[in-house]
């Protein structure tokens, strides 16, 4: 039987080619990632790379997205698939004063609180691949 939830969701993090940094966008005067809300169960890449290109001016291929993890209310409220990507922020010109580029090492309180540990999951994930999936595996 499967499970259906309320809303399903699609956060993406951008990180620099060194994993140093994140670009967050300011939502309700907290620095979280790109989130979107899916009309349906699942959302093409192409889809998402679009509305990222729409809010960041950066080309990000399909292919390039990579999925960290699921999170799922247990009342099942939502369900959200955590995305990262990997582009060159250096030429990223912040037309819009909602951009922040942040060291990925000194996540503040201005974040939103969840990215404290979404942040260095993502990064284990790009570097080892799923570890923490490979642990659970065995």
């Amino acid at each position: 039987m499967a499970i259906s939830f309320k809303t399903y969701h699609s956060l993406i993090l951008i990180f620099d080619l060194s994993l140093t940094k994140v670009l967050l966008k300011n939502t309700n005067d907290k620095y979280d990632g790109f989130l979107y809300l899916n009309d349906n169960k699942k959302i093409e890449e192409a889809e998402l790379c679009k509305k990222l290109f729409i809010d960041t001016n950066i080309e990000i291929n399909p292919k390039d997205l990579r999925i960290v993890t699921s999170l799922q209310n247990i009342y099942k409220e939502y369900h959200i698939n955590i995305f990262m990507t990997i582009a060159n922020l250096e030429n990223t010109i912040n037309t819009k004063q909602d951009l922040i580029i942040m060291n990925t090492n000194e996540i503040s309180n201005q974040c939103h609180p969840n990215l404290k540990w979404l942040i260095p999951l993502s990064n284990d994930v790009s570097v080892y691949g799923s570890r923490f999936n490979q642990i659970l595996m065995k």
